[in-house]
């Protein structure tokens, strides 16, 4: 994989780490940072798009031309790649040549060559522009073997006077074996272009690597942890242990430690079945730590245990994990020894990392749909946009469903193979955004691989041989925002049958996002439990609706616009009911003092006026509204009870005419009356720029003079608020006005001047962010012009 086209580099001192989050052509970013400690200036280059001809190359896929295409990703580090271009065996006179072309035309003031391997072989460089006879050489000398540093060779010269299309280099492959070229790149600039590695914007890690402690860690080999959605539960690799099922000799067994008291218990061997003399290892587990992803397909023949390539599920039992279950996998193959496999947290995909002739080379990234129990589609390849023709595996996909880390050797980083992170931008599983580096000290000098995380994203989990005890030990550490996964919420529910509060397995649970109902995920509920564990993205409205069969749907709403962080909801158990014949009552409810909605309010039917009896519980949505689809409850006389915190409870006899009308009813809630309590009213409404009372308003402030009434004690503050389209001060006074109006109204109808103060606020206290100069609409601005009432005295 490797990005084409115009490139945007930053340099930033003598750093050779780019500060983009991604890498498009349009950033803008300031000219100083750090305090003014350090400057960096914007470079556009172009790196070659397309190869034109040339002596030889190594393979058509390892160390091919098409590997010196693109940005550089074998710099800085360097080194023999098979991401890199080199020959396949010597010309006679040692001569070789590669020509490439830029895909936009210019006047280069700069040529730049990855020589990723055995610099030096470079013996002439010659660009070309579009016409015949528009070649110019920029740089000509004699082949040697500068060092074994790998380099950026950066060549100056004045401005060509021809557009550049086209550049040409020339090699000496007697002078210097074994080169290999990674990138060819053009500049009008003068600044040095310079390999970079692709680290997210501002990331920093505030806290070291953290080990898990001595009950995890030993002198053994600790590796592959796998983490639960909790946080709760680790599963790992120990090996060549001499309790591992297979001895000392044994090199892969599983093993198991519960965070509990603020400690890692003492790690135990899984055992027997999931553990047997050949590799095992978990590859994920499933938000409710109920399943287990194993590598490999166990075979039972009697008492003996075998594996074979494939992918397994273990589900955990009463008596303990059980046998894993071999996932067919539809064509699958892998011409690689080496494998891993990962199962999404809503357990519709399986990623994988394998090796197939139709792959990009190496070990590439595959996705397979599930089609069935224990049944998978044909596996996808993910595309060159994480793929590249090394070794690109171990994927670790969030719960956000987008979000994937994964390590690789064919992008430029800091060790033999990093881990990145990518999002996924659509549902073909073949467009992501450019991979980045996660940095230091995830990734050192070494292989940094098997990364996992739980639901939260808060910290990463790996395995590392610097700081350990003995080899390799297991590590945490605190993650940045800017490499977390989308926040999410893990949503804990139940499905149960309304009348025997059974549970009710095989429901369908559908999440739609409000209010455009994009379906956003689908869910079954537990067979025996009837329990369903999703994972939802936080700031958003959604509507469930359950499908069971013999039952109505039921219906819940679910409003997470207030939850920025990772958040675990234990929601009340979804009741359905039995299908049977049924009466259907819609309502809405609203505040009976300001008019406004009422959404959130639990809306209960009842066999008894004390609501004791409850048949069917539902809530009313945003607009006030809620739906019922009850059962006939042949001559039982029916209530409809309404609760909302901080409103007087009311109870309404529902009367056969109520079902007989698709009509909404309308239900009103009266408020409790508390000292300091605040009102808004957006329904007392005015003449553009008038103060004038309208006839709409006295309906409302007719409410109010009833409330003083019925509460001979109570004082208010009466206060006017407008929207910011006028002038400050015009709205100042426009606002104390209408305040007085509406308070000489009041006062019209008996009630005392000195229990009313009036105050005109103006737009010093905007609900939302329609300030001065803000575009908003018309509605936006509605939100702001209220009249409010505060209680004073009781």
């Amino acid at each position: 994989m490797k990005a084409i086209g115009l490139f945007i580099i930053y340099i930033l001192g003598s750093l050779t780490i780019n500060s983009l989050f991604g890498q498009n052509d349009s950033l803008e970013q300031p000219d100083i940072i750090d305090g003014g400690k350090a400057k960096f200036k914007i470079i556009e280059v172009q790196w070659a798009s397309n190869v034109v001809s040339y002596s030889s190359e190594y393979s058509p896929i390892e160390k091919s031309s098409k590997q010196i295409l693109g940005k550089p990703n074998v710099l800085p580090l360097g080194g023999q790649s098979s991401c890199a271009w080199t020959i396949k065996k010597k010309s006679s006179d040692g001569i070789e040549f590669i020509r490439v072309s830029f895909s936009t035309p210019s006047h280069p003031k700069q040529i730049a060559i990855a020589e990723s391997y055995k610099p030096g072989a470079i013996e002439k460089i010659t660009l070309y522009g579009k016409s015949r006879g528009e070649e110019q050489i920029v740089f000509q000398g004699e082949a040697t073997l500068t060092s074994d540093q790998p380099r950026m060779l950066n060549i100056f010269f004045a401005e060509i006077p021809f557009e550049v299309t086209e550049a040409e280099i020339r090699l000496n492959s007697k002078k210097v074996n074994d080169f290999e070229i990674d990138a060819i790149g053009i500049s009008t600039s003068k600044d040095t272009i310079k390999a970079l590695i692709n680290l997210p914007a501002n990331v920093h890690y505030q806290a070291e690597k953290e080990s898990l402690g001595p009950n995890i860690n030993t002198e053994y080999d600790e590796r592959a942890p796998v983490i639960s959605a909790e946080g709760k539960e680790i599963f790992f690799v120990r090996k060549f242990h001499p309790i591992n099922v297979g001895g000392e000799k044994d090199e892969d067994d599983i093993w198991y430690s519960q965070y509990t008291n603020k400690n890692w218990s003492f790690a135990i061997n899984v055992d027997e079945p999931l553990n047997n003399k050949f590799h095992n290892f978990v590859q994920s587990i499933s938000p409710d730590g109920n399943t287990l992803l194993l590598a490999n397909a166990y075979i039972k023949d009697g008492s003996t245990v075998s594996v074979k390539p494939g992918a397994s599920l273990s589900f955990k039992t009463k008596e303990g994990w059980s046998f894993p279950v071999e996932q067919r996998i539809k064509d699958f193959r892998n011409n690689s020894p080496y494998v891993n496999y990962f199962l999404s947290a809503n357990g519709k995909y399986l990623l994988m990392a394998i090796e197939t002739d139709e792959g990009l080379g190496g070990l590439d990234m595959y996705v397979s749909f599930r089609t069935g129990e224990n049944t998978w589609s044909k596996p996808i390849n993910m595309g060159p946009d994480v793929n590249t023709v090394a070794n690109d595996y171990s994927p670790y996909l969030a719960t956000d469903g987008t979000t994937l880390y994964y390590s690789t050797s064919g992008i430029s980083g800091f060790g033999k193979e990093d881990i990145f992170v990518t999002r996924r931008l659509d549902d073909s599983w073949q467009r992501w955004s450019d991979p980045m580096n996660m940095g230091e000290p995830v990734n050192s000098t070494e292989s940094d691989t098997k990364f996992s995380m739980p639901a939260s994203g808060s910290y990463a989990y790996f395995s590392s041989d610097k700081g350990s005890v003995g080899l390799n030990d297991i590590f945490r550490i605190l993650l940045p925002d800017t490499v977390k996964p989308q926040a999410v919420a893990l949503l804990k529910g139940k499905i149960q049958d309304f009348e025997s509060k059974l549970p009710l397995g095989g429901a369908i649970i559908i999440y739609k996002n409000m209010p455009d109902e994009t379906i956003i995920l689908k869910e079954t509920s537990d067979t025996l439990t009837g329990a369903f564990n999703i994972y939802l993205p936080v700031g958003y409205n959604y509507t469930a609706i359950v499908k069971a069969d013999g039952y109505v749907d039921g219906k819940q709403t679910l409003d997470l616009t207030s939850i920025y962080n990772f958040s675990i909801i234990e929601q009340q158990p979804i009741l359905m009911v039995r299908k049977k014949s049924f009466k259907n009552l819609k309502g809405k409810l609203n505040d009976k003092l300001t008019d406004n909605y009422l959404k959130n309010a639990k809306v209960s039917v009842s066999t008894d006026s004390l609501g004791k009896n409850i048949v069917a519980v539902t809530y009313s949505n945003e607009n006030g509204e809620f739906e019922f689809t009850l059962e006939d409850l042949e001559n039982d006389q029916l209530f409809l009870v309404v609760e909302k915190e901080n409103y007087e409870q009311s109870v309404f006899e529902l009367e056969e005419t109520f079902f007989e009308t698709d009509m909404a009813f309308d239900f009103a809630l009266t408020p409790e009356i508390k000292q300091d309590q605040v009102i808004e009213f957006h329904n007392i409404y005015f003449g553009f720029g008038s103060a004038e009372v309208t006839d709409t308003a006295t309906i409302v402030l007719d409410r109010i003079v009833k409330v003083m009434n019925e509460n001979a004690t109570i004082e208010i503050e009466l206060s006017g608020h407008t929207d910011s389209k006028s002038g400050t001060a015009f709205n100042q006074q426009l606002s104390q006005k209408r305040a007085e109006n509406a308070k000489a109204y009041i006062v019209s109808k008996g009630i005392p001047t000195e229990r009313i103060v009036a105050v005109g606020y103006g737009e010093t206290r905007l609900r939302n962010h329609c300030a001065d100069g803000v575009d908003c609409t018309d509605e936006e601005h509605a939100v702001n012009r209220r009249i409010e009432v505060k209680i004073l005295k009781m």
